[in-house]
């Protein structure tokens, strides 16, 4: 509580003017509020002697309790001691694998890198690069869901690399710990070049040499897990195959190959002694590739299909 007041003051309000002056040389925070106290203890007469720092605050606040002084300055908390945070652990992905198995079809798998308490994967991010070309997402896998992912949009003739993006944040348990944008994506090392399986073959029928081609298209239906063919008609200088309609479904076996030559002739037989006809055609695929082609090259994977 604070000091009583005499109810019969004696002190003058010089002698109290001269005790503030005192206790204000002694205690800095004191003379910050020299001015404010001067005016609070204005009119105001005790017994005559020296008051003490404290006796003078608590007159002052009598005197704000009465509405009769100047309001308290408002006082500033202490800021808070910064606490350090330690980085948190958001590891890339590892063991990324990829291969073909599938015509047309790249599988690519990988492991989940080590991660601290408090940190979530949100997503992977599968990205790719095509002949040496700029990467680009193809791929997006649920962090609950699995780590492994099949590109069915690759070419023949084309060469792909992979690599694999952990995309993480901080959940509402993390404490102690800071994930800065620099950490919340990692990505793998990457895997490749690798090619896909072959998903169309190109075999002549019959030739007119040097004009056209009777060709047969194969493809592979990745729903009836099987080749299926069909024969076009083709000049020099054309593209190769089309979309059907197989089973009430479209099956793609536009090649983008052109038809650069024709030609048919004898040869030896390759493992008896005698000559034996072909039809020969020379075809450029989109890639930039040349392939020679005779109507006895049926490839090894219709082969095995049938």
């Amino acid at each position: 509580e604070p000091p009583p007041l005499d109810p019969q003051p004696e002190a003058s309000i010089e002698a109290l003017t001269v005790a503030l002056e005192e206790a204000a040389a002694d205690d800095p925070a004191l003379e910050a509020r020299r001015d404010a106290l001067l005016q609070a203890i204005a009119g105001l007469e005790v017994q005559g002697r020296a008051l003490t720092a404290l006796e003078l605050q608590w007159i002052a606040r009598a005197r704000r309790a009465l509405g009769e002084g100047p309001p308290a300055e408002p006082v500033q908390p202490e800021p808070p001691e910064p606490v350090a945070l330690e980085l948190a652990v958001h590891e890339p992905p590892s063991g990324l694998e990829a291969h073909s198995e599938t015509p047309g079809s790249i599988r690519v798998a990988w492991s989940a890198g080590a991660l601290s308490s408090g940190v979530v994967v949100e997503r992977f991010a599968v990205e790719r690069s095509v002949d040496g070309g700029a990467w680009a997402e193809v791929g997006s896998i649920a962090a609950v869901g699995s780590t492994e992912f099949e590109d069915t949009q690759v070419h023949d003739w084309s060469e792909y690399r992979y690599r694999v993006a952990s995309l993480a944040a901080l959940d509402s348990s993390a404490q102690g710990i800071s994930l800065p944008d620099a950490l919340r994506r990692q990505a793998s090392e990457e895997v490749g070049p690798l090619r896909a399986v072959r998903r169309l073959y190109v075999v002549p029928v019959t030739v007119e040499p040097e004009k056209s081609a009777y060709i047969r298209v194969y493809g592979w239906d990745s729903e009836e897990a099987k080749f299926e063919s069909k024969c076009f008609q083709v000049e020099l200088g054309e593209t190769i195959g089309a979309a059907i309609k197989r089973n009430a479904r479209e099956l793609n076996l536009a090649t983008g190959a052109v038809l650069l030559a024709s030609e048919s002739g004898e040869r030896k037989h390759p493992t008896q002694d005698f000559m034996q006809r072909y039809s020969a055609i020379t075809v450029k695929w989109p890639d930039g590739t040349e392939e020679v082609v005779t109507d006895h090259d049926t490839p090894e994977a219709v082969q095995e299909d049938k």
